[in-house]
């Protein structure tokens, strides 16, 4: 008796710490596997002991591609079809054995750009994102039956009950009735003016009646009088029957860094846990796992961070909080810490030169704000984690994530701007906004609709008094700098500031000798740009720029922006030492770190691969048979590793980066991963994008 009663306790304390998963075999019907995130999957006729015999089953090239673009979504798996979107705004369907297409739909770009969903009540349907809402598409024709203008939208709704729940990326998040289409309510995240952005994941747990928004900051890294009390940078918990906040969770207060919470919020349930039954965990930009209760955002972890006093800013009406939230438990997984003394050791006397002269002002450590006097140098425009989040480990005893994250060097910087031109180009996108139709307003990709409106601003700039009596600016240096003097950059994800600003500049007269005007001249001959201009032109130039920035500061019209920049060496390569890229798995029971890997391939200077490890923008998926595969390297390489020890044990080079995390389905009794490969800026190189769609299968279903 006393025996029975022993394996009994000893059974109940195995399923302690276990996890729960609405997950099935059917397939993959949401973007993130299921509408907890898990991307997971049951499938696992794809092994560790017959990986090797993995080869692609088809690729399907879309035909259509943007210069920089990428597409940021996996694909899903409805109806028999697997099904994706374009950069060019239209879904298909493709038969899952061979690739061939079956239906193409045009629904306004940018469509499906971190998430697509199903529904599969009655006949099947597909809902996809775009610039407007979502659009509902039924699954067998490809037909349009609806669209729901909710306002532009990233992320993929979930259906809950009679709803469909929709998060917004500036307008809160929206419920509609499935049926009638009207709206039922309407979460507004806005609070001390400002709007957060819900860049990434929606979760839900029908369990609780709760679904989970991360947001990111508001436009711009400054947020003057923000305080600590909005919704920026958060864990929002959202009654699914009530369409009110139930709780929130503030990951960093007034963020001015950029380090929004990213990825779908992961749910899972955990069986005879005291804690917390039904526990919710997200990733960071700035290397933290918040592990919280899902029915009350309370930490999961007792101790898991302390408040610390941080620094305040130096630039005039940006009050910061006082106070910042330093995690210890889950021990996290990277963090944006640069150390001056060790991570630039590894560099010779020359790198060393041109890498110091360049921190020469810069300041390292937690919280350091953005200033006009200084640099600040840290880890991660984009990572930490990225967009796209982990993956949940559902075969291990314990909740496991695993996290791809990026360890790329950035510099921070903040500059004086003319509030005149931003005001401009915000009047002008109202105006655009007001003439076109709703159905028409996001037809144009985003990035060429803001380089019309700025266009137009400059246009309108050039008509008023910048700079009276000086001509030789407007002529010569506007087309670099830009008409307000708000200066040319690149694209964040490449950083490299091409002309800086020229705004709210001090100039001593020391600036205005002839041997400054030969300095000048030859750092414009770096960049292949003629200068022809006196000493004397030189000094009134500046003038000019001293009498209107003075009359800017008297009427309140000097304000402030940031921008990121990478550090790199003088060869090309990230300042600090490798690895520049890394994967990681954690436990989310005991906290620990399970084990970390270099992550990636990079493309060295003779077009060698090197393994440093590199910028990944991709995402990963597990296996039930313990398999992890990741891409998004621009290496172009879709790797699989042991999700036990993290060892690599397969690589595929893809035609392009793979730009999303991978997906699985099954079709004719044989496992398949699908990875969407269309490289793009935050993946590749300049020559690395395009359209492919592509499939994998065991070597022996291909033969069959």
């Amino acid at each position: 008796m006393n025996i029975f009663r022993i394996l009994i306790f000893n059974l109940l304390l195995i399923q302690i710490g276990k996890i729960e998963s609405s997950e099935t075999i059917d397939g993959w019907n949401h973007s993130s596997g299921n509408i907890q995130s898990h991307r997971f999957t049951h499938l696992k006729q794809i092994s560790k002991l017959n990986i090797k015999n993995l080869k692609p089953a088809w690729i399907h090239h879309s035909g259509e591609m943007e210069p920089t673009e990428t597409v940021q979504t996996s694909p899903i798996f409805v109806d028999g079809k697997v099904i994706s979107v374009t950069l060019k705004g239209n879904v298909y369907a493709v038969n899952p054995g061979d690739g061939k297409l079956l239906w193409k739909t045009y629904i306004g770009q940018p469509a499906g750009r971190r998430g697509l969903s199903s529904y599969m009540h009655k006949s099947p349907k597909v809902f996809v994102p775009n610039g407007e809402g979502i659009v509902e598409i039924d699954s067998s024709s490809g037909k349009i039956l609806h669209r729901y203008l909710s306002g532009a939208s990233l992320v993929a709704p979930i259906i809950y009950k009679d709803k469909i729940i929709i998060a917004t990326v500036d307008n809160g998040i929206k419920a509609y009735n499935i049926n009638t289409k009207d709206q039922i309510w309407h979460v507004n995240l806005e609070k001390n003016n400002v709007i957060p952005r819900i860049w990434s994941g929606f979760s839900i747990e029908p369990a609780l009646g709760l679904g989970y928004a991360v947001t990111g900051s508001s436009d711009g890294l400054t947020g003057f009088n923000r305080g600590d009390s909005d919704n920026s940078v958060s864990i929002i918990a959202i009654d699914l029957d009530e369409g009110k906040i139930a709780w929130s969770f503030q990951h960093i207060h007034h963020d001015v860094w950029d380090l929004d919470l990213i990825g779908n919020p992961i749910i899972f349930n955990l069986i005879g846990n005291k804690k917390a039954d039904f526990v919710v965990t997200i990733l960071s930009k700035a290397g933290d796992i918040l592990v919280l209760n899902a029915k009350n955002g309370e930490p999961f972890f007792e101790d898991s961070f302390v408040n610390v006093s941080v620094q305040q800013s130096t630039l005039k009406g940006e009050k910061l909080s006082k106070f910042q939230k330093i995690y210890y438990l889950p021990e996290p997984y990277s963090n944006t810490i640069i150390d001056p003394k060790n991570d630039f050791d590894h560099l010779d006397k020359i790198n060393s030169r041109y890498v110091n002269t360049k921190l020469r002002n810069a300041k390292y450590g937690f919280f350091i704000p953005p200033s006009v006097d200084y640099d600040v140098a840290m880890f991660g425009l984009h990572g930490g984690a990225n967009w796209f989040g982990g993956s949940l480990d559902l075969s291990s005893d314990e909740p496991e994530i695993t996290i791809p994250y990026n360890r790329d060097p950035w510099i921070l910087r903040a500059y004086y701007q003319d509030k005149i031109h931003y005001f401009l180009i915000r009047i002008i996108k109202k105006i655009q906004d007001y003439f076109n139709p709703p159905n028409q307003a996001y037809l144009s990709p985003w990035v060429e609709m803001k380089s019309k409106q700025s266009q137009l601003a400059d246009k309108i700039y050039s008509y008023l008094p910048l700079t009276p009596n000086n001509e030789k600016y407007v002529t010569d240096c506007s087309s670099c700098h830009g008409i307000a003097r708000q200066g040319v950059y690149q694209d964040e994800a490449e950083g490299d500031l091409l002309y800086p600003p020229l705004v709210g500049l001090t100039f001593t007269e020391k600036f205005k000798k002839v041997n400054n005007v030969s300095s000048l001249t030859s750092l414009h001959n770096e960049f292949n740009i003629s200068l022809n201009i006196s000493s004397e032109e030189y000094s009134k130039m500046l003038d000019e720029f001293r009498k209107y920035d003075e009359r800017l500061k008297a009427f309140n019209m000097l304000g402030y922006s940031s921008f990121w920049q990478l550090l790199l060496d003088k060869d090309g390569y990230p300042a600090t030492k490798p690895p520049w890229g890394m994967i990681a798995k954690s436990n989310l029971i005991s906290g620990d770190i399970v084990w970390k890997k270099t992550f990636g391939k990079r493309i060295d200077n003779n077009g060698r691969l090197i393994s440093m490890g590199d910028k990944n923008f991709g995402g990963v998926m597990t296996t039930a048979s313990q398999i992890i595969f990741a891409t998004g390297t621009p290496d172009k390489n879709i790797y699989a590793f042991d999700a036990e020890s993290g060892e690599e044990i397969w690589n595929y080079e893809l035609p392009y980066a793979g730009s999303a995390p991978p997906m699985s389905y099954q079709h004719n009794g044989c496992q398949f991963i699908a990875i969407q490969a269309t490289g793009g800026k935050y993946v590749g190189y300049e020559k690395n994008k395009g359209d492919a769609l592509v499939s994998f299968a065991l070597e022996e279903c291909l033969q069959n």
